[in-house]
C-alpha cells in the first residue's frame, strides 16, 4: 500500500494526471446489447460538445473509429454508467452523442440517426441545465440551433445545455458489431 501511495505522490509531483477513485479513463468496456465498446475520455478541446464529437471520430479501437456514445436503451445506459463508474467521477457532467435540434424538435444521435421523441429517454427534471439555457436562448444566442446532451454523473440522467457550455469528459463508442 505504501508503494502505491508513493507512486501516486510521485506521479502527481511530476504533473501526471492521476484519475480519482472510480475514474476508468481510456479503458473500453464491452456492451453485448449494442455490440460496441464504450470508453470514458478526458480532455475535450475547450470542453465543447462539437469538439468532443470531432475528437471521438478521430479515435480508434480494434480498428473501428469512435463516435460520441449512443445510449439507445436502459440496459446499455445502465451498463455503461456502472462499468465506467461514472457515479464516482469527480466531474458533474459527461458529454455523450445526442443533441436536441430546437427548431425541428428532434433528437439526433452522433451518427445522424433521429431518436424518436417518444422512444427511450432518461431525462432529468428539468431537462435543461438552468432557466437561462433553454431552446429559446439557444436559438437566440447560438447559430447552431441545437442543445447538446450530457449525462449527470451522480444520477446518470440526461440533461440538455447550451452548445457553448464546456465539459472535460466525454463518452466514446466503438461500434464493432461483434465481440
Amino acid at each position: 500500500m505504501k508503494r502505491i501511495l508513493a507512486l501516486a505522490c510521485a506521479l502527481v509531483a511530476a504533473g501526471v494526471a492521476v484519475p480519482a477513485a472510480g475514474e476508468r479513463l481510456n479503458t473500453p468496456i464491452y456492451d453485448p446489447v449494442t455490440k460496441s465498446y464504450f470508453e470514458l475520455r478526458k480532455g475535450v478541446s475547450r470542453g465543447l460538445w462539437k469538439n468532443a464529437l470531432a475528437q471521438a471520430t478521430r479515435l480508434t479501437y480494434k480498428g473501428v473509429h469512435g463516435r460520441l456514445a449512443m445510449l439507445p436503451n436502459q440496459e446499455t445506459s445502465d451498463r455503461v454508467y456502472r462499468a465506467l463508474d461514472l457515479r464516482h467521477l469527480q466531474y458533474p457532467y459527461v458529454w455523450f452523442g445526442m443533441r436536441f435540434w430546437c427548431k425541428h424538435r428532434k433528437l439526433m444521435w452522433s451518427n445522424g440517426d433521429i431518436h424518436p421523441l417518444k422512444g427511450y429517454s432518461n431525462w432529468r427534471s428539468p431537462w435543461y441545465r438552468t432557466e437561462k439555457i433553454t431552446c429559446r436562448t439557444a436559438l437566440r444566442n447560438d447559430r447552431q440551433g441545437y442543445m447538446p446532451l450530457s449525462l449527470e454523473t451522480k444520477t446518470g440522467l440526461w440533461m440538455a445545455t447550451g452548445p457553448g457550455k464546456g465539459y472535460d469528459y466525454f463518452l466514446v463508442e466503438y461500434p464493432t458489431g461483434k465481440e
